[in-house]
């Protein structure tokens, strides 16, 4: 007789003692996962302070940028292979890289100008490199500038836009200090460009390692704010001292009757976002104290209105509120929209939501 108990009791137990197999096996994989994060974590952070100790040196920053890349990190890599560039590494195999990582965010046009500067015929340690960027090239879809955030295009297409008008040349060379992932690089391909951020390869902003003159132009796009009050002016000087010939601020700064603090609780209440904590407690600059500095220094400048502030707080809520309900292929056509048809639109004098400051050195 079939002892229905006894067959029920071994399949549980089987299924019991698979179900271990199939957790332990999980959790290892896990485990391994961690220890490999550990392990990117723990490189990165050597490799950044051994740029803080030694920032000018370029091979650092390459080796920065194949650990970035390593981890798809691509914004970071891209920069950092820049700035590797405007140090004074020009290698055939870094033209190659910042080539391969322009194409892993779909910017085709950039990578295809950046590999002509690869001499002909490729030499043979590049060629199965070089022949699967041809591969890739091919088979890549590009994804044009014009579809990133609306707020972070309107301040980068502001500068870059601006940066033409200063200068007959392209290759200008050009300091970008806070500059986050270093995207602006994007928007100033010919450009010899360093990125600045303490938090990506160890430059800190206020404490730059470059002499006086060091570059063309430097640049610190909505940086200003997260400056502690009390050593802004210090701040100003520093970026004055190493720029040759122009300084660009685009930040906001504080307006009265704008609701400064009640929409920046708003924003911190409903998306909850860093940046906004550190505008509250930093406080916004004024633009008196930069016409101050700019007067007592000798230095010439000139001062512009950009944006709306109603419809980039507008864009806040919009990308938070786009990024929770998963509609962000709605986001993207919103923004390309916004991007193509309204940029030169958009500026309301009465109510910016920053200021374009251009001091001449």
């Amino acid at each position: 007789m079939i002892n229905i108990k006894s067959i029920y009791n071994k399949c549980i137990n089987l299924l019991a003692t698979q179900l271990i197999l199939i957790v332990t096996k999980l959790a290892n994989i896990l485990k391994l996962s961690e220890t490999d994060d550990e392990k990117f974590n723990n490189l990165l952070e050597d490799y950044i302070l051994k740029i803080k100790n030694d920032p000018l040196k370029p091979d650092l920053h390459s080796e920065l940028a194949n650990i970035y890349a390593s981890n798809k990190n691509w914004f970071f890599a891209i920069a950092e292979y820049r700035t590797n560039m405007a140090l004074g590494n020009t290698s055939d195999s870094l033209f190659l890289s910042l080539a391969l990582a322009y194409l892993e965010i779909k910017k085709n046009e950039l990578a295809q100008s950046i590999s002509k500067k690869i001499p002909k015929p490729i030499n043979k340690e590049l060629k199965q490199k070089y022949n699967d960027f041809i591969k890739k090239y091919k088979s890549t879809i590009p994804q044009p500038l014009n579809q990133f955030n609306h707020n972070r295009y309107y301040r980068m297409k502001t500068l870059s836009d601006k940066l033409n008008s200063l200068f007959d040349y392209s290759n200008f060379s050009i300091l970008d200090v806070g500059g986050g992932d270093g995207a602006f690089s994007l928007f100033v391909p010919d450009a010899k460009y360093v990125l600045a951020e303490p938090n990506i390869n160890g430059i800190l902003g206020t404490e730059l390692p470059f002499e006086k003159n060091s570059f063309d132009v430097v640049i610190a796009c909505h940086v200003l704010e997260h400056i502690q009050q009390r050593k802004r002016i210090q701040f100003l000087k520093q970026l004055c001292l190493i720029a040759k010939k122009y300084v660009l601020l685009l930040n906001p700064f504080y307006l009265p009757d704008t609701y400064v603090n009640e929409r920046l609780k708003l924003v911190i209440k409903l998306t909850n976002t860093d940046w906004a904590k550190e505008h509250l407690d930093l406080t916004l600059p004024k633009l008196d104290d930069i016409k101050d500095f700019a007067e007592k220094n000798n230095y010439k400048y000139h001062i512009s209105p950009n944006g709306s502030l109603t419809t980039s707080l507008a864009f806040v809520f919009l990308d938070h509120f786009a990024s929770l309900s998963r509609k962000t292929d709605s986001l993207s056509e919103i923004n390309n929209f916004y991007n193509t048809h309204l940029f030169n639109k958009l500026t309301n004098p009465e109510l910016p939501t920053a200021y374009l400051v251009e001091i001449s050195t």
